[in-house]
């Protein structure tokens, strides 16, 4: 029997401080209106498709044969890495973002709107609201967007 999620993650809940909590993928994607997935591609999906229905979530995985396996269909490009999670959450709004971009240099290179050494971070989406967010989103972190749709 698997312990309480709350139990597992005590102590970094306790670092983090009072407005953290631990839940399961259902629960957090259920909390949530806007839902960061960073996790390993699958062929076979296992996220929780009803919990992020209608939802706007930003998919920063990139896909790594070396460890989430060779997909026939990305290798031979018949299918992009986004094309594939849109379908596994057909009732979401996927967009691909911050997958070129290193946590650590999210500070490290912001830089305020206007500076001539700010830069760009690419968002790739089929429903312009999804774009829109991670645009905000970019610019509060210091970096301007390359919509990859337009």
């Amino acid at each position: 029997m698997k312990a309480p999620v709350t139990e597992t993650l005590k102590d970094l809940i306790d670092e983090l401080g009072p407005s953290a909590r631990a839940a399961y993928a259902a629960e957090a994607a259920a909390a949530g209106d806007l839902v960061v997935i960073a996790v390993p591609l699958k062929l076979v999906n296992d996220m929780p498709v009803e919990e992020l229905a209608g939802k706007v979530v930003l998919d920063t995985n990139n896909y790594m044969s070396w460890r989430d396996g060779h997909f026939p269909v990305i290798d031979s490009g018949e299918k992009t890495v986004h094309e594939l999670r849109q379908e596994q959450l057909p009732t979401s709004k996927v967009a691909k973002a911050f997958t070129h971009i290193q946590a650590p240099r999210l500070f490290s290179a912001a830089r305020p709107a206007g500076d001539p050494k700010r830069l760009a971070l690419s968002v790739s989406s089929d429903y312009p609201e999804a774009v829109e967010i991670v645009t905000r989103l970019y610019d509060q972190f210091g970096f301007d967007t390359v919509d990859n749709a337009r």
